[in-house]
């Protein structure tokens, strides 16, 4: 389970987020009975001086196929941390019942960083989050500024003053830009882990990947 220092910055936006209510009010959905809550966090499950690497990506894709929430905020926090977790480790999620490629690469460039740790190893010493939690009205589509204002400070901005001494790697242009945004430093970037093959990503969690172990190197 996550740290829980951790997941209390989170809490409040599965109570469900204030935010709804006013500046992402006609733009994102909670619909837990149909997986629309602010989500896309895992790891970091020991201490918080135990985490090294923040992986950082822009906002979730759409819920998967009979992802389903219930109950309080504690609840659904854990339901979405199993979900996540079981995707990394066995690549089991689906969407339209087809596989989606983000677990499955998310989990390459965590064994690009962490090359002889276990999953479990891997997630004890990594941070993964969203600079916006919530998903856009359709997949891949801009945000309106004020969603990526009121997500960044209000819930990005508290997981990383928590984890400060950590190397952060932006996945993809948009969580990026956002990170900027919030005065952020990032130490390297990356292509999102559901960018196209002839982009030629692999390249660039290969690149991120070694920053960051000549950064463990150094210290």
């Amino acid at each position: 389970m996550t740290n829980p220092a951790l997941l209390s910055t989170l809490l409040p936006a599965l109570s469900p987020c204030p935010h709804l209510s006013d500046g992402c009010r006609g733009t994102v959905q909670w619909r837990p009975e149909s997986g629309f809550i602010p989500r896309g966090f895992a790891g970091a499950t020991g201490t918080l001086q135990a985490v090294h690497l923040v992986l950082v990506s822009a906002e979730p894709g759409d819920p998967a196929d009979g992802e389903t929430y219930h109950g309080g905020p504690q609840q659904i926090a854990h339901d979405h941390l199993r979900l996540f977790e079981s995707a990394l480790a066995g690549d089991t999620l689906r969407r339209g019942g087809r596989t989606t490629p983000y677990h499955r690469n998310l989990r390459h460039i965590l064994t690009l960083c962490w090359p002889h740790l276990t999953l479990a190893e891997q997630l004890e010493r990594t941070w993964i989050t969203n600079a916006v939690l919530c998903s856009a009205p359709k997949s891949g589509v801009a945000l309106p500024k004020a969603v990526e204002v009121a997500c960044t400070h209000t819930y990005l901005h508290p997981q990383l003053q928590l984890l400060s001494n950590a190397f952060v790697i932006a996945l993809g242009r948009k969580a990026e830009r956002r990170l900027q945004h919030i005065g952020v430093r990032i130490d390297a970037s990356a292509q999102h882990p559901s960018a196209r093959p002839n982009t030629q990503p692999v390249a660039t969690w290969q690149a991120a990947a070694r920053a960051f172990q000549a950064w463990i190197d150094r210290r």
